[in-house]
């Protein structure tokens, strides 16, 4: 055993051990997955269980090895590009809890840190402790498994486990590092103390825990997304109603963030996401699914050569065959890449003919919603559109429920919708003359607070104060239907902004809005847009976002999605399309150049160490541990001359450690003692690093 790293004492291992199991109980129990999520089973119950057993393992089985620095930093550089390739190519998804936003990354985090810590303990350490952030590790596994939004039985749960840890932790520390300050003497005080310490480390845990989940309770409207809650969790209503006068929790997160990506060859402009139209008590309601789209038993001609195999579904059913076929051959196809958060809702632009996706089947509400329940997170859709879609007709029994109102309606709202359209004949004008008053008359901002004691919607329509867009659609769908104009009140994206790298569209956060459908009986369907100009969404100026960096994260995203449906094949195919490329065929020649000079450097090196041995196992193996050594202490410029001998080496290196390996390897060498076992001990225990002057050489007159 070398005298400078050696494995702890039982008391420790088995401590750490304790501590390390307890964060890999809190992974399992706070990470589950849904079935059918790829690598579900190893993120929820594989990686945290061979954890805990590799830590009770070395623990008691006295499990120990001691590496060189070159090899524990590869062995660390492995598991940090495994969990970051894990990551990136299936990131972590939760089935029970409202996450935020980098919850994903919190648990590759964890992940990695964990996977540290087992290495940690497995290895020796120097005086035969080991080190004080090993339990700083272990507290940033717990904040990271913790990053989201649990029940009461839960929370109680996790907080148990902390204390747990905590105590663990204490214990750790205390059996391997000896206090300067010895406890009172007496049986009965060191046990009063040590057990006040631990309480002490336990309480602390628990109120940790505690104010960890009140952070993220009073951030969680803040941060969290609410396009995917839990089914029966608190913000499941929002999916289909909204409250006059709430701003959008898109714009109040990361304005910035990419919701949508579009690969189209002209702007996609309006997304619908989401339609609503039942309007009461200054809150719209949005009706349910009612139907399933029908799919295409074939693809069409136009279409066959061009999209994957996935089902195709069309929008419309009131069309014949040969009506379909023409309008294949004239459409336009998009491909939309919505955010992870998205995942189940399918962005509608205007004049959508069909929808091909990698889903069964897809619902549809009586106002065109699309909802794919079964598309995998972060995957596209293929969006076929045709300027030459006719607008379908409007059933009765539908355009009474476009008209309805409360009863309750402000008379504010019925004195102006009666100005306004005193002198209107037509739909076209009664939509023109709202648009016309709303931007002539109003301006625009998105901090607003509406008084407690008014109704939104009359507060707005009698004061004109700034307002943002869920304001402007809300009162343009209200005066609308009191003009006998159906429509409906509409949420979404705008997507103007394009990437020149990237070559495709972007919808972020901050071009979440709102406006109106409505049916203009001479048109159709109409885009009914009332938000002053100055808050109708826009591009973002070059220098807020890097457009490289996202497009890089888009390919990424396609990448994964393409490797989740045709495995290893995909990077086959990546790698032969870049080394197609001009660029591809150049670095391809500069690593094989690279490479094969590395290689010869190598082989050199081998070749002179090794020469005259080569039949002499023993011969190579006293040149392998020589070269290290001698590599070890050139990192500390203590460099040995070609020619000089060992004795003359050491008798330079003065009062440093390494003097003594020298000269005992040099004795052993010529004595013929310098067998396996020798070599062995002497690579183990190389001495530590120390700077210390060098004797200048001496040279022979």
């Amino acid at each position: 055993m070398s005298p400078h790293t050696q494995t702890p004492p039982r008391s420790q291992r088995t401590t750490a051990a304790a501590v390390i199991s307890i964060e890999a109980a809190s992974m399992a129990f706070l990470s589950n997955m849904p079935e059918e999520a790829a690598w579900g089973w190893w993120d929820t119950l594989l990686f945290p269980s061979v954890a805990g057993l590799l830590a009770v393992v070395t623990a008691f089985g006295g499990l120990s090895w001691n590496p060189d620095l070159r090899t524990y930093r590869r062995v660390l550089a492995g598991i940090g590009i495994a969990c970051l390739a894990k990551y990136l190519l299936f990131p972590h998804t939760y089935r029970f809890f409202a996450l935020f936003l980098f919850s994903a990354l919190a648990h590759a985090s964890a992940q990695f840190l964990l996977a540290w810590q087992v290495f940690e303990l497995t290895r020796q350490h120097r005086g035969g402790r080991l080190p004080a952030w090993f339990i700083a590790q272990g507290a940033l596994v717990m904040i990271c498994v913790a990053d989201v939004q649990v029940t009461g039985r839960q929370r109680e749960v996790f907080e148990f486990l902390t204390a747990g840890w905590a105590l663990a932790g204490a214990a750790c520390l205390g059996a391997g590092h000896a206090s300067p300050h010895p406890l009172p003497t007496g049986r009965g005080t060191r046990l009063a103390v040590s057990l006040a310490i631990l309480a002490t480390a336990g309480l602390m845990a628990v109120t940790g825990s505690r104010l960890l989940f009140h952070i993220t309770r009073n951030f969680e409207g803040l941060l969290r997304l609410d396009d995917a809650p839990a089914p029966g969790s608190r913000w499941h209503s929002q999916l289909t109603q909204r409250r006059l006068g709430n701003v959008p929790a898109w714009q109040r997160g990361d304005d910035l963030a990419i919701a949508i990506r579009a690969y189209s060859p002209s702007e996609p402009g309006y997304l619908k996401v989401r339609a609503f139209d039942r309007f009461a008590r200054s809150t719209w309601n949005a009706s349910p699914n009612t139907g399933r789209l029908g799919q295409l038993a074939s693809p069409p001609a136009a279409l066959a050569d061009s999209l994957k195999p996935w089902p195709i579904f069309r929008t419309r059913v009131d069309q014949d065959r040969g009506d379909r076929t023409a309008l294949f051959a004239k459409s336009q196809r998009i491909t939309l890449w919505p955010a992870r958060r998205l995942s189940t809702r399918i962005p509608r632009p205007r004049g959508l003919l069909a929808v091909q996706l990698e889903a069964a089947e897809v619902a549809v509400s009586a106002d065109g919603v699309l909802v794919a329940d079964q598309l995998p997170a972060g995957h596209p859709c293929r969006l076929i559109l045709s300027d030459q879609v006719a607008s379908a007709q409007l059933p009765p029994p539908r355009g009474e429920r476009l008209l309805s109102l409360p009863d309750d309606l402000p008379d504010v709202a019925r004195e102006l919708a009666g100005a306004l359209f005193a002198s209107c004949e037509t739909d076209l004008q009664r939509i023109h003359a709202v648009q016309q008053h709303f931007q002539d008359h109003y301006d625009y901002s998105l901090g607003i607070k509406v008084p407690p004691d008014r109704d939104p919607l009359e507060w707005f329509l009698a004061d004109r104060p700034e307002a943002h867009c869920e304001f402007f659609a809300t009162g343009t769908a209200v005066l609308l239907r009191l003009g006998g104009v159906p429509c409906r009140y509409v949420t979404g994206f705008v997507a103007t902004e394009y990437n020149e790298f990237g070559r495709h569209w972007v919808a972020r956060n901050k071009d979440a809005h709102a406006w109106v459908e409505a049916y203009d009986r001479q048109r159709g369907w109409v885009i009914v847009e009332a938000t002053p100009s100055s808050g109708r969404p826009q591009p973002v100026n070059a220098e807020e976002v890097n457009p490289w960096w996202e497009s890089i994260q888009g390919d990424v995203q396609r990448r994964r999605a393409e490797f989740d449906a045709d495995g290893w094949l995909v990077v086959l195919n990546i790698t032969l399309d870049a080394v197609a490329t001009i660029p591809g065929m150049l670095v391809l020649v500069g690593g094989g150049v690279l490479v094969a000079r590395w290689v010869g450097l190598r082989w050199r090196r081998r070749k002179k160490l090794t020469r005259g041995s080569r039949r002499d196992p023993l011969a190579r193996q006293r040149a392998r541990v020589l070269a290290r050594m001698d590599a070890t202490i050139a990192r500390d410029a203590l460099v040995r001359a070609p020619h000089e001998t060992l004795h003359q080496f050491a008798t330079r290196l003065g009062a440093h450690p390494a003097a003594n390996w020298y000269r005992r390897f040099a004795v052993a060498l010529y004595t013929g003692s310098l067998d396996t076992r020798l070599l062995k001990w002497l690579d183990a225990n190389r001495p530590p690093r120390q700077r210390l002057p060098l004797q200048p050489l001496q040279t022979t007159p």
